[in-house]
């Protein structure tokens, strides 16, 4: 009997070496025996490589060279690094290069052949006694690649599983495989990102360590130029080719795994008395084997259903923190803005009191009282918003209107709007001062601005520049500002607030004449999202 044993290199070589066409390939048109190609490599031992003496060596070196002799190609070698040789498939200059993957970008401008000649993955390699462990381990930490590289930058590389845990390694380039790991065997780096093949050729000569960080098994290739002047026809002829020296000699390829000491499948002898006592074993096995499965069946229904209440309980419990997350959000900001609202009415009694108009206690506990009225309002509309957009300015403003039908005499006087605003959500921090600056420019408007039936009516409009900035146009029809008004020197209380709003917010204000009073509040923004509102 005879038994056989592998190691993981080699099942991953003899899976990617079993043939993908069943029938060999015929020759294409146009390739035929005399061609001189360019072929190029780059510094990845043992798939290929340049020794001391300037020679390319490695396993692909030596799978083409078979495949030329039996094709009756001549070939010219050109060792460059790695961006080299990918400018070269695509500008036509270099035919073929060796032990590439294939990938979606690389297709644009190169075509890969069916079979392949061995297969990677992508490894860490550290310092010895860095204390990397895990591909965690890598955060904060000095890590080296080549940039372009598959195992560094393609799809499933170190890069995108460092990304998909939030690490942030610091890296640094180099531009081949002999500077990547002198960098780690000199220090100037903690840890290199290259392939499992060329980490174990770099362990034997420089003080490195493999780490368990490994990522991406794969299939090596050639490519070949699609502006090259055989194009994809030259890919289907080196597939043809292999699958002929497989067909002849199927120990070739394998041959040339064990010539580079990448460890392949051996064959031993297993001794009878061995076997024997493995087939006793495995009797006996059998028989205990029945009832712990029907064990494990039935652990196996009880973890499903453990498992499904735990699921239930910690969506319960997320929900739960959800709820809670955003009550103490809402409690937050309900005590920021009660703080704001009444800072603002400290400062009004402040403004009040500093009136030097000559208006007795009662007219001004009447203006303040008015003023705080229209804070309460805006918040309700606030409350129920989250911001003062078109709808809620206009409840508001009718609410306001309905308020002031009444001047300090008791005498009726009517008040209406006309109002343009859209484009725009006022923000709640925006909200209260732009309220309060409405409330003062419309009981002006009533106080001066009724015509002598007592009606009053004033135009509102606010909108949203290009630019970001907002303007605020106030205008009644009634006499207007007196003969020349400075709202900075002649302004009482009402204009006085006002400037300290429209300060507060950082905007200015002009005034003017033109059929009645004339007001504009310009509001500035900053270079991406205005302070004081949000677009819609």
């Amino acid at each position: 009997m005879r038994l056989r044993s592998s190691f993981l290199p080699a099942l991953l070589y003899f899976l990617s070496m079993s043939p993908l066409l069943s029938q060999e390939p015929l020759p294409l048109s146009g390739i035929t025996g005399g061609l001189r190609l360019n072929v190029g490599y780059y510094d990845a031992q043992p798939s290929c490589w340049q020794d001391y003496s300037g020679e390319p060596k490695g396993i692909f070196i030596d799978a083409i060279r078979e495949i030329a002799k039996n094709e009756g190609w001549t070939l010219t070698f050109l060792y460059r690094a790695w961006d080299e040789l990918l400018a070269g498939l695509q500008n036509g200059t270099i035919d073929i290069v060796m032990a590439i993957v294939q990938t979606k970008e690389r297709e644009s401008f190169a075509s890969f052949t069916q079979q392949s000649v061995m297969t990677d993955w992508g490894a860490v390699y550290a310092r010895a006694g860095s204390g990397i462990g895990t591909v965690l381990d890598l955060h904060k930490r000095s890590v080296g690649a080549l940039k372009n590289d598959f195992w560094f930058s393609g799809e499933g590389s170190l890069a995108d599983l460092c990304k998909s845990f939030g690490l942030e390694p610091f890296y640094t380039y180099y531009p081949d495989y002999s500077s990547l790991f002198t960098a780690l065997e000199q220090g100037a780096v903690e840890a290199v990102a290259a392939s499992n093949s060329l980490g174990l050729v770099w362990q034997n000569r420089v003080p490195i360590q493999s780490t368990p960080v490994i990522y991406n098994p794969i299939e090596l290739r050639f490519a070949v130029s699609r502006r090259g002047p055989h194009g994809m026809a030259l890919g289907s002829q080196i597939d043809a080719s292999m699958a002929r020296i497989k067909a002849r000699s199927p120990e070739f390829f394998r041959s040339l795994l064990d010539r580079y000491q990448v460890p392949v499948r051996r064959e031993y002898v297993t001794p009878l008395w061995v076997s024997l006592v493995l087939g006793i074993l495995a009797t006996s096995l059998l028989g205990v084997s029945i009832p712990l499965a029907l064990q494990a069946r039935a652990l196996k229904r009880s973890s499903v259903a453990a498992t499904a209440a735990g699921l239930r309980l910690q969506e319960a419990k997320n929900a739960l923190e959800t709820t809670l997350l955003g009550k103490d959000l809402l409690l937050h900001e309900l005590s920021h803005r009660v703080k704001n609202n009444l800072q603002l009415v400290i400062s009004l009694f402040g403004l009040a009191d500093g009136d030097k108009n000559g208006y007795s206690c009662a007219d001004a506990l009447c203006d303040l009282r008015e003023k705080i009225y229209a804070i309460s309002l805006v918040e309700e509309e606030i409350h129920g918003h989250g911001g003062l957009d078109e709808n809620s300015l206009d409840a508001f403003l009718s609410a306001l209107a309905h308020r002031i039908e009444f001047n300090r005499d008791g005498k009726a006087s009517r008040f209406t709007w006309n109002i343009a605003f859209s484009g725009s959500t006022l923000a709640p921090l925006a909200a209260t001062p732009l309220a309060l600056i409405i409330s003062e420019l419309a009981a002006n408007s009533v106080t001066h601005g009724a015509n002598p039936a007592g009606l009053s009516e004033a135009s509102l409009e606010f909108s949203v520049l290009s630019d970001g900035s907002a303007l605020l146009a106030f205008r009644d029809k009634g006499r207007g500002f007196p003969p020349g008004f400075d709202p900075e020197r002649d302004a009482g209380l009402g204009f006085r607030l006002i400037f300290a709003l429209v300060s507060q917010l950082g905007g200015a204000m002009r005034t003017a004449n033109k059929g009645g009073s004339e007001v504009f509040i310009t509001l500035p923004s900053d270079d991406w999202i205005p302070p004081w509102a949000s677009r819609v």
